[in-house]
């Protein structure tokens, strides 16, 4: 996504009054942030709201036993790291990792704490931003418990359709086989074959570097299914 059309796609604009959006665009800041690269670590007080304007990167932490979890995926067109910034004097309770070489941008508390401030529609919008967040969070560990590793895997490329999280998705999911497996927690092996069964079944279509969603309504079904 270009810088350009991500700005003028940022749906949270729309609540900002003209001399709002004018010190937004004053003070936004951009970010190149090259793949494994750290955009931020788990323990540090949170400085930015981030944009992901092109890329696509991970919020993961490594258990004491050294077992990477991740919680979710942020593609392009998403903003993230809202929480820590509303709730203040809060670190960061996870990393954010670039899968591949990623474009952010980057919003400073300061502007963010003025909004909040000043502005009752941007509120409701973080509002529900937190809301979806936390309803995919809890999602996300219920498909660990309880799905089989095909459902696993059509819950997370479902779960890149939240148009509030993740808006204007395109279809033809710039996302690899390898890291649908980092998303999931999965093995390579196990992966591929989840993908060539929803392939079987007409749900996707695999192309090289990325995956081509055919029936979105039943990777959702698929992925909500849960073991009595």
């Amino acid at each position: 996504m270009e810088a350009n059309s991500f700005m003028e796609n940022c749906p949270w604009f729309e609540c900002l009054t003209p001399d709002e959006l004018a010190r937004v665009h004053q003070e936004l800041t951009v970010k190149h942030i090259a793949k494994n690269e750290y955009v931020c670590r788990k323990g540090e007080m949170p400085e930015f709201w981030y944009g992901v304007t092109s890329g696509l990167i991970k919020a993961n932490n490594v258990s004491p036993g050294g077992k990477s979890i991740t919680y979710m995926a942020i593609p392009s067109g998403s903003w993230f790291g809202e929480s820590p910034l509303v709730r203040k004097e809060v670190v960061r309770s996870y990393d954010a990792i670039a899968m591949r070489d990623s474009v952010l941008t980057c919003l400073p508390k300061e502007t963010f704490h003025w909004l909040l401030s000043k502005n009752i529609a941007f509120n409701h919008y973080i509002i529900n931003q937190i809301n979806e967040r936390l309803f995919h969070f809890i999602s996300m560990i219920e498909s660990e418990r309880f799905l089989d590793t095909n459902s696993r895997v059509a819950k997370i490329i479902a779960g890149l359709f939240n148009q509030h999280l993740y808006p204007g998705q395109s279809t033809a999911l710039k996302l690899s086989q390898e890291e649908v497996g980092f998303l999931t927690g999965l093995s390579r092996q196990r992966t591929n074959m989840a993908l060539k069964k929803l392939e079987s079944l007409d749900y996707i279509k695999i192309n090289y570097g990325e995956i081509e969603v055919t029936n979105l309504e039943m990777l959702k079904k698929m992925g909500n299914d849960t073991y009595e």
